[in-house]
């Protein structure tokens, strides 16, 4: 003889129904400001692809002047750094909402490819770095096969 164990209550969907709708509207909702959502760390997006032979980054650095970000490429490792700095002051009682974040930003890669780093060339605009990194023939990673 089978057994079966009822964890919901035997009630019919038109006498839960109300009592949804009840709850719904009458308990507390949970909610955090804005403020609080968007403390992630400060971060570069980037899109990384091949072109022919060089490999093409695309990085979104917003708020970031030139002369504030640096590129460093080796082999295949690809690092960008800057500091995003906030050129206004504000006393903190005179702010209603801060969603823009400061500070110092950092991203490190593997590349999918070995990059010959004296050929790489950036360019900056509009919070946009744009890298062209040719790909290192001699640089290129193989399978190796394992002997016994």
């Amino acid at each position: 003889m089978a057994r079966t164990l009822s964890i919901w209550p035997r009630r019919t969907l038109s006498e839960d129904l109300p009592s949804v709708f009840e709850r719904f509207w009458n308990e507390p909702m949970v909610s955090f400001p804005r403020s609080a959502l968007a403390q992630e760390p400060l971060d570069i997006r980037m899109d990384v692809y091949q072109e022919d032979d060089s490999l093409k980054v695309h990085a979104a650095v917003p708020g970031m002047k030139r002369d504030d970000l640096h590129v460093e490429v080796r082999e295949d490792e690809l690092r960008v750094w800057g500091e995003r700095k906030e050129e206004r002051e504000h006393e903190e009682e005179d702010v209603y909402m801060r969603e823009n974040r400061y500070g110092r930003v950092e991203r490190r890669i593997t590349l999918p490819r070995v990059v010959d780093a004296k050929k790489a060339t950036a360019r900056f605009h509009d919070g946009i770095l744009d890298l062209t990194l040719p790909i290192r023939e001699d640089g290129e990673r193989r399978e190796i096969e394992i002997k016994v």
